[in-house]
């Protein structure tokens, strides 16, 4: 899985590269009813803020908050696929976005999560972000930082 996530984030660079689009690369924390989640990102922002990419998560909660559910329910150990996000409202410093993130789940299940994100730039190459999203229909609180590489 690792070396697919390598293969994705060299394509997308040498994509940035040949039409002149902005490689971003963010990593972030999800807290889901089940524990909280690592991952990273690779993409590519375009002049118009929308952004696509490749990613991956994994669980770092050792179990914690799961202790009461029923082993065979506790899913989503890992998670990787592709997000696409498009802006809803764009500012020199703030940000409002939807993201949506489809793909396997523990190397078998297919999985699709929204999300409302909200972005504050300090400085022109990084981005604080924070929102809302949806896992197995129930809400999720995502906070990350994101860096963009041609900002630099």
């Amino acid at each position: 899985m690792k070396t697919l996530f390598l293969a994705l984030a060299v394509a997308l660079l040498s994509f940035t590269s040949a039409f002149a689009q902005s490689p971003t690369v963010s990593t972030y924390l999800e807290q889901t009813k089940m524990g909280a989640k690592l991952g990273y990102t690779v993409g590519v922002t375009f002049k118009n803020q929308y952004q696509l990419g490749g990613f991956y998560q994994k669980d770092i909660s050792n179990g914690d908050g799961a202790e009461n559910v029923p082993r065979h329910l506790i899913y989503e150990q890992e998670f990787y696929g592709v997000y696409f996000s498009a802006p809803l409202k764009s500012g020199e410093k703030f940000g409002l976005s939807t993201q949506v993130r489809t793909g396997v789940t523990n190397g078998e299940n297919f999985t699709i999560t929204p999300s409302l994100l909200g972005s504050y730039r300090p400085v022109k190459f990084i981005s604080l972000n924070a929102g809302l999203g949806i896992r197995a229909f129930r809400p999720t609180a995502i906070a990350g930082i994101s860096l963009r590489l041609s900002a630099l």
